[in-house]
This record gives structure tokens, sequence and C-alpha cells, in this order.
């Protein structure tokens, strides 16, 4: 019966009572709405007035997927005794966590020319008036820990075979997030994501031979200008200065596959450069090798190795380039002793590092830095045990290369209460989070640039964040989560979406029964991947001879 509200015309402040608020006037009939994810035990809140003359009736609504709309509140208000009248809606029960959910601020009815507002309308939780986390004395140094090809499901406090005594050792009294992500299937794309804060779109690691741009703000930027000296080993070529990775460090050291040093070598230069500190505060981040062929095993390690006899083509030190074929139509083809053969070799990585990952934290220790320095470790991707190629950068934006590790040892203890005690984090969390959490654990301001969160708070005790919608993208597809819902999409087209909660295995296309669930993700994924602030165009490595020998070596 009127024209279109515009953002202008609906957006106003107005004042009763000597109080003024923003608001959202509306047209009655008309309505506002927002989809969020709201969780359970919420309530909305808002200030219910009425400008002009006569009287109106206002409500607000929650709609979700596959359930009739519920009116949470309903006010009348009059211009004969203008005032705010207040609500405060619950909503009830969601679900174990929340629901995505639409929220409708609706004008029922109004007089000519009157309009119905809601002032400062919000959706509140109890977490929004939870004390804070005690303050805690910064971390004076940090060592973050990145291990390649390593899937939290590998882990034996995960769940898995691997009891990688020294990690869980540090997991056993410090923070153990269950539900960590990589925000591309890419190695360098998830390492540069942890270094800038931001998600692959904006920083433009998009695929395996793109270049982290000059022109962004890093961790070591950030730590550096706090006059904190800083170090970049890595073990990864991918992760070279040809990448971009070694602007801005103080020290930068690489040490690739191709030149026989064992992969765990990283971890002992690493520990010499900390060793030759004279009493700075430091920043030492380690990119190794991993789970990643080339492997390091002995002619006896081979005689031992699952299954007996193996006569295959699976060789430790040229196992990459073996396994380096990208082509669906003609992929690599295993049998299952040659599958055997290659887990158990990554099984073997697996514990190596894991004690050299020991032998700097022993190092650590004995030179008096082991309760001033927080430590962080996890993985940039993980090998996928269900792809032909396991190790393929890119093959896929399902779980099995997503799903991190991520343990985190605060200085002075990670659970104030129980400072020896394991403080395990359900809270879906990426790896964009991590530069902010490295600059907070040493009691540092991020830089604007730096999305996501700081993960120190969540390990100190703080109530978790709202659930947030998290992408993983490549160059050419990608995934968002939010809650239980899961987008899929190819070349920026949705081409699934599927709900953990009914399904785990996410085979059936929910689009059609969820089109609440589809428009948020639809939007988010638009946002980030689209539209995003700052999304930046892909600059493509230079690739010298070493590093070209290297990349051969690394399965490239």
């Amino acid at each position: 019966a009127y024209a279109a509200p515009t953002r202008e015309g609906a957006v106003t402040s107005a004042a009763f009572d000597g109080t003024s608020k923003r608001a959202v006037a509306l047209r009655a009939p008309g309505f506002a709405r927002c989809t969020t994810f709201v969780p359970s035990g919420s309530r909305v809140e808002a200030f219910v007035g009425l400008t002009g003359s006569g009287e109106g009736d206002a409500e607000i609504r929650l709609h979700r997927d596959r359930a009739a709309p519920v009116v949470l509140a309903r006010v009348h208000v009059t211009s004969a005794s203008p005032h705010w009248v207040s609500i405060s809606a619950p909503v009830g029960n969601l679900g174990p966590d929340g629901s995505l959910a639409m929220i409708e601020l609706a004008a029922l009815n109004a007089g000519r020319g009157t309009r119905v507002l809601f002032g400062e309308p919000r959706l509140k939780t109890d977490s929004d008036s939870a004390p804070a986390p005690a303050p805690s004395v910064p971390a004076r140094n940090a060592v973050f820990v990145v291990l390649g090809s390593l899937g939290a499901n590998v882990l034996s406090f995960y769940g898995g075979a691997r009891a990688v005594p020294e990690l869980a050792t540090l997991a056993s009294h410090g923070a153990i997030f269950e539900a960590h992500r990589a925000t591309t299937p890419f190695a360098s794309g998830a390492f540069a994501s942890m270094l800038t804060g931001v998600a692959a779109p904006t920083h433009g690691v998009i695929d395996g031979d793109a270049r982290l741009p000059t022109g962004i703000t890093t961790l070591a930027d950030a730590v550096r200008q706090a006059g904190i000296t800083t170090a970049l080993f890595t073990a990864n070529p991918t992760t070279s200065a040809a990448f971009g990775f070694s602007r801005g460090w103080d020290k930068f050291v690489v040490l690739p596959p191709a030149n026989d040093l064992p992969g765990v070598r990283v971890f002992d230069e690493a520990a010499r450069w900390v060793e030759s500190l004279r009493g700075e505060r430091f920043l030492l981040v380690v990119h190794a090798r991993g789970a990643h062929p080339p492997w390091d095993a002995t002619v006896d390690d081979m005689k031992t190795l699952p299954p007996p006899s193996y006569a295959g083509p699976i060789d430790p030190k040229h196992a990459a380039e073996l396994l380096s074929t990208r082509s669906r139509k003609n992929p690599v083809k295993l049998s299952d002793a040659d599958k055997t053969r290659l887990w158990a070799l990554h099984g073997m990585a697996v514990d190596a590092h894991d004690a050299a990952l020991g032998r700097l934290l022993a190092m650590l220790a004995s030179t008096g830095h082991g309760q001033d320095t927080s430590v962080i470790v996890t993985a940039d991707i993980a090998a996928n045990n269900s792809s032909s190629t396991p190790f393929a950068e890119g093959d896929t934006t399902d779980d099995p290369p997503l799903a991190l590790p991520l343990v985190m040892s605060l200085a002075g203890g990670a659970n104030a209460e129980v400072p020896h005690a394991t403080v395990r984090i359900k809270t879906p969390t990426a790896g964009l989070d991590l530069a902010r959490t490295i600059v907070g654990a040493l009691g540092l301001e991020p830089p604007g640039s730096f999305e996501g969160v700081d993960l120190t708070r969540l390990a100190r005790g703080a109530p978790p964040p709202p659930v947030r919608p998290l992408l993983s993208a490549g160059n050419d597809r990608y995934v968002l989560r939010w809650g239980p819902f899961v987008l899929f999409g190819v070349r920026d087209r949705e081409t699934k979406l599927c709900d953990t909660a009914l399904e785990p295995a996410c085979l059936t296309d929910v689009q059609s029964t969820h089109p609440i669930a589809l428009d948020a993700l639809h939007r988010a994924a638009f946002d980030a991947r689209i539209a995003g602030s700052g999304r930046r165009p892909r600059e493509p490595a230079t690739i010298d001879p070493a590093t070209a020998t290297a990349l051969k070596a690394w399965g490239r």
C-alpha cells in the first residue's frame, strides 16, 4: 500500500521521556528481518515507541526452517502517553547450541502517517553479561609451531592412534581446541592466514602457485614494531622467499627437502637460534615438514615397517614425486599394501616430529624460557586418507584436509583456576584467529587488519563468541560453515547445502527445505568471497631453480 522503505527512511533516532535511541521506523503493515545464528537461551531486546498520532501494535517474531513462526512478544503503543516500552523476549530452546534463524520486527497496524519504532533492537546472551576473565600477565616470548599434513584425527587426544607424548604433555597443561579448521586446502594459503589474520580471498594466496603480497600486514610486522625479535624457520618450500614469506623477519631460514637434511632439522636450527639470543623478547615460528613426504627412514626402518616384505613403489625419499599426479582421469593406483606402507611412513614422521618438538620445549625449559613463553602448535592442512593423491593440495574442500589440531600452552597456564589441567574448547575456530591470538599472548594490540578472535581469552575461560561463519576457500571452490550448516560452492555457485545436525556425513542437499539457512550462508559466502573489503588479486610466485628443485622433491 506504500513505497518500499529505504534504509535512510527506516533508520532514525527518536527521543521519549528525554531518552534518545537509534531505531528502526516502520510503517504498518511492514517488517524488517535479520538472519543470524541465535543461541539457545538468548533473548531479543528492544524499546518500542510510536511517532505520529493514534496507536499501533508491534510484534517480534522468530522464523526457523521447517518450523512455524513464533511470536516472541507483542506490544500495544499509543501516542496519548509517548514513552519507550521495553521488551525482553526469550527465544527459548533452539537445540544444544542454537540455530540459524530470522528475527522479525513487525509493525502490525498504525494510523496513516504514523510509524512504529523499534529502538536499539539487539540479540543478547548470558555471555554478554558474564564477567571477563581475570587479566593475565603477558608472555615474554611466543613459539608457534605449524606441522605439515597432520589432521586432528591422527592424534591420541583427538581419538587417533598416534600417542605423540610430547604434544600430549603440552596439551595436558594447556588448551585443546576441538573444532579448528584451515582457511584453505593449500598449505601456503593456510599458513598465510595464520600470519595475516585474514581469509584466503583477502590475502590472495588461493592456490599453490600464489605469492603472499607485499602490501599486507603480517604477524612479523606487528611484533617487530613492539621491539620483539622475530624468526621464521620453514622446511616447506611453498612458504619460502619465492612465495613471499621471507618479508619482515629478523631471521628467516629455509631448509628445503631437496638438500637431504632430516626433516626435523628445522627444530634443531630454531633451538640454536633461541639459545643465541641474549635476553631479548622473541617470537619463533616454525613451519615444519611434519608428516609430508619426503620422509626420513633408514634401511633398517623400512624392514620393520608394515606390511612385511613390502616391495612396492612407495619409497620414503621419492613418494611425493610418485604421488604428485593431479589428474583426476588418471590418478595414482595404490594397492592395499601401498596404502599400508604410505601411512606407516606418515606415522613414523609424526612420531619423529613429536620427538623434535620435545627437544625444542626441553631447550626452552633449560634456558629459563619455560614459564614465560606461550607455545602454540597446529597444522597447515591434513593428508586426505580418502584420496588417491593424499598429499595433493586443493584436492578437496571436504573435512579431512581442513580439520586440524590446535594446542595452546600459555605462559602461566591456560586455566587460571587449575593451572595444570587441560581445557577442552568446542567453539569452532580457524587459522585466521592465530595472528590475533599470538599478538594477544604477547600482550600487544593487534593491527586493525587482523580479523578473527583472540583465542587466549577462550583458553583463560572467557565466554565463547557468537557462532560465526567460517570460510575455507581455494582457487575454484569453497566451503562455508555456520553452526551445523555447510555450504559447498564451485566458482561462486552454491552446489550443496547440508545440515550436519541431521546428517553428519553431509550427503543430502537441503537447499529446498532450509531457505533461511541457505540465504544466510549465501550472503556470508558472497561477502567473504566476492565483495569482501580488501579482497586482493592473486600474485603469482616467481620460481628460481633452487625452489623448483625443492618443489619437485615436495611433489609439485
